[in-house]
C-alpha cells in the first residue's frame, strides 16, 4: 500500500499525467478489493513502467504487468505480507457503449487532455462532472448491475458530490438512475459528454475512421499476444545467486506437467557449439588475456551462442508440445548482455541487440528473479554489485522494448512462500494448472434443473447462485462442455459484454464425472425464470416485446461476433427485473462440432458475422413460427 502512494506522488512529481477515472479511496479498506481505474497517454507508458519498476525493486516488492492488450496496462502490486495484490488497469482511451449506437465506442486521450481536473491528493482528476457523466456510461458499457455494492457506494457518491456542487443536471440523471433503469440514463449521459466536446458522434468521420484504425491494431496486437501467451515455454532472468533453481522446482512440485529446463543445454549439446568452443576458447583469451571458465566464452561470443540457440528453437517448441511446460532458468536475453562475468570491464549491451532482440521468440510469461546485492552474494558470488544492478535494470529494459504478454518482478530476500504464491499467481494467468487434491463434488442429491439429449444441469450443492452443467453417462454426444469452455475462452480473451450470457467459471470435478460451471440466471425478485417460448406461450410476453427484444439480442450477438450455434427459442431464458425483460442464452453458444470451421469462425470475424446473420434468419424465423401457431391456436 505504502508503495502504491509513493508511486502516485512520484508520477506527479515528474509530470506524467495519470489520470484516475474514478473514485475509489486510495486506503488499505479498499485497495485490496477490486481496481483502480487511470487513463494515461500511449507515449509515457514506458516512463511509467520505468518509475515502478525503480521503486519496486528498491522497495523489493513484487508486482506484474499484463500487456495482452494494446488499450490497456494491468498493474498488480502484491502484498508484502499475504498473496493479496493491488490492480490498477491504465488505458490510453476510455470506453463506450452507448445503447442507441448514437456516438462512437471510446473517447480519445486527444479529446481529453486539455479538460483535466486539478491535483487532488496527490494525482490528477477528471473534472467532476466529466467523471460522473462517464461514470454514468460506464454503468452500461461494462453491464454493470445497481445493487451491487460497489455500484452503490459510487452512486451514491457522485448524487451527494452533484448535490452539493450544484450539477442539476447530473443530480437529476443520478436520481433517474432507480426509476428508469442505467440503459436510458447512460445514453442521456453520452448525450451530455457529446455536447461538452469529450464524446464524438458516430458521424465524425475523422474520428470515426481513426476508431477502425485503433481497434484493427488493438486487435492484431491482442492476436499476436494471445499467440505468444499459449508457448509453453516460461523464462527466469535472475543473476545467478537470486534462487532460480529453488523457485523452479518448488513451482514444479505444485503444478502438474510442468518440468525444469536448464537453457544452458540447448546449445550446449549441440554439435555446432562444440566444434565451434575452441575457436570462441581462442578469441576470449586473445581479447582478454587470460584463461576463460565456459561460463567467460559464452560470454564474450554471445552472439555465436545466440544464433546457435535460435537455431535449435524448434526442438525446444517441440519439447514444449510434447512435455508440458517448461521452467527455463536462463533465456536469450542473458546472451544480450556483454562483459558481465569479467572483473574490471563495464558490462552493458551487446552491439547489435536491437536486431537480435527482433529475432527473439516472446515468451507468454516472463519472470525476473531479484535480490539485492548483499542477499545474491550471501547465495553465490559471481557478479560485482555493480553488475547486478547493471543487470537487473538492463533485463527489464530488454522486456520494455518487446514486452512478453505478462511480466513477474520477484524479489527473492522475501520468504521462499510468499515468492511461490506470487509465482503460482502469475503461471496459472498463462494455463499452468496446481496439481490438485480436492474431492469430488457429490451432485446425488443436487437439484436437477434442467436436461438436453447429451447434458444434464445441476444447481452447485454448495453454491446456490452457480449451476453444473455434466454430460450424461452413457451417451456419446458431440462434448458441448468442451465447445463451450472453448468458446468462453475466446470471448473472455475479446473482452466482450456478458449483458446477455451467463459467465463460465471452469471446469469441476463432480460425482458425475467433469462438469463444467456457470452463473445462475434467476429473476431480480430471486425467482426461477422460464424459457422464451415459454413466456410467449403463457402470455408474459406479447409479440411485439418479443420482437423488440430479439432485436436487441441480434445486435448484441453482431456486435459482440458471438456465436448462436443452436437457435432454439428453449435455449433463451426471459430475465424479468425492475428495468424490464432481457433475454439471456444459456445454451447452444460457440458450434455444434469441433473441427476447422469452429476454429475460422472463432479466428476470422468477417466470416463469424455472416455466420451470425444467418443464424438470426433461423432465429426469427423460429419466433415467427411459434407466433403464428400460438395465433393459430387462439383463434381455433
Amino acid at each position: 500500500m505504502q508503495l502504491f502512494r509513493e508511486v502516485l506522488d512520484e508520477v506527479r512529481r515528474q509530470g506524467l499525467t495519470l489520470v484516475q477515472l474514478r473514485h475509489r479511496p486510495i486506503s488499505e479498506e479498499y485497495a485490496f478489493h477490486g481496481d483502480y481505474d487511470f487513463i494515461l497517454p500511449q507515449e509515457q507508458r514506458k516512463a511509467f513502467l520505468t518509475l515502478l519498476f525503480e521503486m519496486a525493486s528498491e522497495a523489493t516488492i513484487a508486482f506484474g504487468i499484463d500487456q495482452t492488450k494494446s488499450g490497456k496496462l494491468k498493474l498488480l502490486l502484491y502484498d508484502t505480507e499475504s498473496p493479496a495484490f493491488i490492480t490498477l488497469e491504465i488505458w490510453n482511451h476510455l470506453q463506450v457503449h452507448d445503447p442507441e449506437g448514437a456516438s462512437l465506442k471510446r473517447i480519445f486521450w486527444e479529446d481529453l487532455a486539455h479538460m483535466l481536473g486539478a491535483v487532488e491528493a496527490g494525482r490528477m482528476t477528471l473534472p467532476f462532472p466529466i467523471e460522473a457523466l462517464y461514470y454514468l456510461s460506464h454503468l452500461y458499457t461494462k453491464n454493470k448491475r445497481l445493487d451491487a455494492e460497489e455500484v452503490a457506494r459510487r452512486v451514491a457518491y457522485y448524487l451527494q458530490e452533484a448535490e452539493a456542487r450544484g450539477e442539476d443536471v447530473i443530480t437529476a440523471l443520478f436520481r433517474r438512475l432507480p426509476s428508469q433503469g442505467i440503459k436510458a440514463v447512460a445514453h442521456e449521459a453520452n448525450r451530455e459528454l457529446m455536447a461538452l466536446g469529450i464524446l464524438r458522434a458516430r458521424g465524425d468521420k475523422t474520428r470515426y475512421w481513426e476508431e477502425k484504425r485503433a481497434r484493427f491494431f488493438e486487435e492484431w496486437h491482442r492476436f499476436r499476444m494471445k499467440k505468444r501467451t499459449n508457448r509453453r515455454l516460461i523464462p527466469f532472468i535472475g543473476p545467478d545467486g537470486v534462487g532460480k533453481t529453488t523457485l523452479i522446482e518448488a513451482a514444479c512440485g505444485a503444478t502438474g506437467k510442468t518440468s525444469y529446463y536448464r537453457f544452458k543445454k540447448m546449445f550446449r549439446k549441440s554439435l555446432l557449439y562444440k566444434a565451434a568452443l575452441p575457436v570462441m576458447r581462442l578469441r576470449t583469451i586473445k581479447a582478454m588475456g587470460m584463461k576463460p571458465e565456459k561460463n567467460q566464452v559464452d560470454d564474450y561470443c554471445g552472439g555465436v551462442v545466440l544464433g546457435i540457440a535460435l537455431l535449435r528453437y524448434p526442438l525446444l517448441w517441440l519439447q514444449t508440445q510434447l512435455k508440458g511446460y517448461l521452467l527455463a532458468d536462463r533465456y536469450y536475453f542473458d546472451f544480450l548482455l556483454k562483459n558481465s562475468r569479467f572483473e574490471g570491464h563495464d558490462s552493458g549491451l551487446r552491439e547489435g541487440w536491437q536486431r537480435w532482440l527482433g529475432l527473439l521468440p516472446t515468451p507468454g510469461l516472463l519472470v525476473q528473479l531479484d535480490a539485492p546485492a548483499s542477499v545474491i552474494h550471501a547465495r553465490k558470488e559471481e557478479l560485482s554489485a555493480e553488475d547486478i544492478d547493471r543487470y537487473r535494470t538492463l533485463m527489464f529494459r530488454l522486456y520494455l522494448e518487446k514486452p512478453s504478454a505478462r511480466y513477474l518482478y520477484l524479489n527473492t530476500s522475501r520468504p521462499l512462500e510468499h515468492c511461490s504464491q506470487t509465482l503460482m499467481q502469475a503461471m496459472e494467468s498463462v494455463g499452468v494448472k496446481k496439481k490438485s487434491n480436492a474431492q469430488q463434488l457429490d451432485l446425488s442429491r443436487a437439484q436437477l434443473l434442467g436436461s438436453g439429449n447429451e447434458r444434464l444441469c445441476y444447481v452447485h450443492p454448495e453454491d446456490p447462485s452457480k449451476v453444473i452443467k455434466v454430460n450424461r453417462k452413457g451417451v456419446k454426444g458431440r462434448e458441448q462442455n468442451r465447445i463451450e469452455a472453448v468458446y468462453y475462452r475466446n470471448l473472455r480473451w475479446w473482452e466482450v459484454s456478458f449483458h446477455h450470457l451467463p459467465k463460465c467459471r471452469g471446469w469441476i470435478e463432480t460425482s458425475e464425472g467433469k462438469g463444467l460451471m456457470f452463473d445462475r440466471i434467476t429473476n431480480a425478485d430471486g425467482t426461477a425464470p422460464v424459457t422464451f417460448d415459454e413466456a410467449l406461450r403463457s402470455g408474459a410476453v406479447t409479440e411485439q416485446e418479443g420482437r423488440q427484444m430479439l432485436k436487441a439480442l441480434g445486435a448484441y450477438l453482431l456486435e459482440n461476433s458471438i456465436l448462436f450455434a443452436d437457435v432454439a427459442l428453449s435455449n433463451i431464458i426471459y430475465r424479468q427485473s425492475a428495468e424490464g425483460g432481457k433475454l439471456i442464452i444459456v445454451d447452444g453458444l460457440g458450434s455444434r462440432h469441433c473441427g476447422p470451421k469452429f476454429w475460422l469462425y472463432r479466428n476470422v470475424r468477417l466470416l463469424s458475422r455472416m455466420r451470425i446473420r444467418r443464424q438470426l434468419a433461423r432465429l426469427q424465423q423460429n419466433f415467427d413460427t411459434l407466433v403464428k401457431t400460438l395465433g393459430q391456436a387462439e383463434n381455433a
